[in-house]
């Protein structure tokens, strides 16, 4: 890290890097307009009103938040009437024990506004506007898309006069001819298309202010410009680095530390690496260039997941694991392509595509210029619950552990009904707000003539994040093993001993959790009653859709939230051995020691329900590690070649910690002697102290592996 770049990181801890909001008067009797037009003109005076800051050093430009007064970015839902309501309506409030209300995450498309400029959306718009005359509502959502466009050109050139007007009165010179430079690049994108380094990565970050969220897959973006640059001399690597560690520090500062996310890594996500649509891996020297940039900075976010293909390089897996085994901000996942790009191909998009996909929020699936329309998480333990507590009497009389799936079955039909019911739902509630500003760099909105929150997006891609799934299928194998197969207890006795708690049934707890065979371990027992958990939902997707034709994935993430832990709160004792109100557990790990077989067998039995196209949405697979695996560079070579033999395998997703549990436990005990000490959580990075009780318990409670 250079001294420039220190002097801007030291601006970000005094947060000065973003000026004060410019509070609006709106005229109330824009009411009377059209509801696309009220929004456009009161983001304009809006835009237009806020100030330009200079920082010392500063090269990347045009930085602003919006406020609550007017419906603005689609992550944090600025100003969305419809998306507050149901927020307190439902957020952290299950609907029926069974779906709760969560946030949605995008990436906007850089590549177009890079490669066109916003002049190529207001070209976009006159096409649409011939396309859809006879349509009233749509030329003004168009012409509300339109007014916002000229209102970010103008918010450009502001910037250019101010920096200009800077110039002008610097004594050093070669700030003067930094900050001139600056003005002649701000006058030129995001106007037009950018035509070097320098302006398409400020075009980034003026993309990112306008949707603060997903940053894409930033290698393929800025490649072609670095490497066009660097050979004609205009750039050197050093510089490149300082501008990229220049965006991320902006991006790290946009969420200001009164945020209590501000240490957590999935405010800001981004890919490198991975298969392009020929299958060849696309990790080159400028993706080595942005892991190095960010590991060097003392940043939360943004975080990145390498995606790892067929073809990447040994080295580039190894690389990439070095990083993440040095970095105190844990700040980096890894991503598999073989599986998700299978599965997005298999749903109807097409491999060019499906090979563009990228990792955002927390690790939802999206593409450049897309919104991820998930945002219901749910449990799937209450058909079980329902199957063995209220159909007590037929589960009884079931001689087999088909005859007692299928009940089960019928019990999941019904509330996965009621789950898509309360999915589409919450959609048509996020879908009652207008938003505009997305238009402008979302895929597809303005083609269509619509909103992103009314499905305007060109890709449709939604899905549903399970809570429970390990538990369930720990469940279901431990009736299939004693009740049916090895007959240590009947069916009834089975309940009983769940609806006391275990009360007076200890021992058969405990032989339980002794000799289960649970999931994680390599076995074709629960394997198969997980593949065969896939296979039903894969049923009962395959032929719906979410609102607006999205496409249904499923995952397995958490997010910022232990929905895992409130659900767990809500759900009476399961046949896995857990007791009455204990949590679930999260994603495709195991925890409290069910996973006797050690690593590979865990990745291997990850692996296996990562085949399954279904489970290609925010899937997430934790794994904790004894810390001498990673100090000792003779068995890290041997957890690289495990990394990379799961993801040979179809593997989805892989993140790591190395915090012992005993550390953690003191970490509880006395958080004052850990203030920053950082663990990866369920898709993201947080302050183990600063995360809940819940989120503790449940990293606490993972396995630790040794190999």
């Amino acid at each position: 890290m250079t001294d420039e770049v220190r002097g801007i990181v030291a601006v970000m801890e005094d947060e000065k890097i973003y000026p004060e909001i410019v509070r609006i008067d709106y005229d109330p009797m824009d009411k009377g307009l059209p509801i696309p037009l009220e929004i456009s003109k009161r983001l304009c005076e809006y835009i237009a009103a806020q100030a330009v800051a200079i920082y010392p050093g500063e090269k990347l430009f045009g930085q602003f938040r919006f406020d609550e007064s007017v419906p603005a970015d689609l992550f944090h839902r600025t100003g969305h009437p419809a998306f507050k309501e149901a927020f307190s309506a439902f957020y952290l409030n299950p609907v029926d024990k069974i779906c709760t209300f969560e946030w949605q995450h995008s990436a906007p498309d850089y590549e177009k506004v890079i490669t066109r400029g916003i002049d190529g959306v207001l070209s976009d718009i006159t096409s649409a506007k011939a396309a859809h005359a006879a349509d009233r509502e749509k030329t003004d959502y168009l012409t509300a898309v339109e007014n916002v466009c000229r209102a970010l050109i103008a918010r450009a050139e502001k910037c250019a006069d101010v920096i200009a007007a800077a110039a002008e009165t610097e004594t050093n010179e070669t700030r003067r001819a930094e900050l001139i430079s600056a003005a002649k690049v701000m006058r030129n994108v995001p106007r037009r298309g950018a035509s070097n380094f320098y302006e398409a990565i400020e075009t980034v970050y003026f993309c990112f202010t306008v949707q603060p969220d997903g940053l894409g897959a930033l290698d393929r973006l800025l490649s072609p410009y670095y490497f066009r640059d660097l050979s004609c001399g205009e750039i050197t690597r050093e510089q490149a680095k300082n501008l990229v560690q220049e965006l991320f520090i902006l991006i790290q500062a946009h969420t200001p530390k009164s945020n209590p996310n501000h240490k957590k890594g999935g405010e800001c996500h981004f890919v490198v690496g991975g298969a392009d649509e020929n299958g060849n891996d696309v990790f080159n020297d400028f993706s080595r260039l942005l892991i190095e940039s960010l590991m060097e900075l003392p940043i939360h976010c943004p975080e990145l997941s390498l995606r790892v293909s067929d073809k990447t390089p040994r080295e580039v897996l190894r690389f990439a694991m070095d990083a993440e085994r040095r970095d105190p901000y844990k700040r980096i996942a890894f991503a598999g392509d073989k599986s998700r790009i299978a599965a997005l191909s298999g749903i109807g998009i097409r491999r060019a595509e499906a090979s563009r996909y990228v990792i955002v929020g927390c690790n939802e699936p999206a593409f450049p210029g897309t919104l991820w329309m998930g945002g219901n998480t749910v449990n799937i333990a209450r058909s079980l619950i329902k199957t063995l507590y209220d159909d007590e009497e037929i589960a009884i009389r079931c001689d087999s552990f088909d005859e007692f799936f299928a009940l089960y079955e019928t019990n999941f039909a019904a509330d996965f009904t009621d789950i898509l019911d309360v999915s589409r739902r919450f959609n048509a509630m996020r879908a009652r707000d207008e938003n505009v500003l997305g238009a402008v760099v979302f895929d597809g909105c303005v083609e269509s003539a619509l909103s992103p929150t009314k499905g305007g997006c060109r890709i449709k891609i939604g899905g549903i994040d399970v809570m429970g799934f390990v538990n369930v299928v720990d469940s279901l194998a431990v009736i299939r093993q004693f009740v049916y197969d090895d007959r240590v207890v009947t069916m009834k006795e089975l309940i009983d001993a769940l609806r006391a708690d275990w009360k007076n049934a200890e021992s058969l707890r405990r032989t339980i959790l002794r000799k289960g065979r649970f999931f994680g371990n390599d076995d074709d027992l629960p394997d198969d009653i997980a593949l065969r958990l896939c296979d039903v939902l894969e049923k009962l997707t395959k032929n719906e859709r979410l609102n607006f034709g999205e496409h249904i994935l499923i995952g397995t993430m958490a997010g910022y939230n232990p929905h895992y832990a409130y659900f767990g709160a809500l759900t009476p004792a399961t046949p896995d051995g857990r007791r009455s109100g204990d949590s679930f557990g999260v994603g495709m790990g195991q925890s409290g020691g069910k996973d006797r077989e050690g690593l590979t067998a865990l990745l291997n039995s990850a692996a296996k329900v990562s085949r399954r196209p279904v489970m290609a949405g925010p899937f997430v697979c934790n794994v904790t590690l004894d810390k001498k695996i990673v100090e000792n560079d003779e068995s890290f070579e041997k957890l690289v070649d495990i990394a990379a033999a799961y993801f040979k395998q179809g593997g989805l997703q892989l993140q790591f910690n190395y915090t012992s549990s005993e550390t953690l436990l003191d970490a509880q005990a006395h958080p004052e002697n850990y203030p920053d000490m950082k663990v990866r959580v369920s898709g993201f990075s947080g302050v183990f102290v600063e995360l809940g009780r819940e989120i503790q318990n449940n990293v606490i409670a993972r396995t630790t592996k040794e190999l």
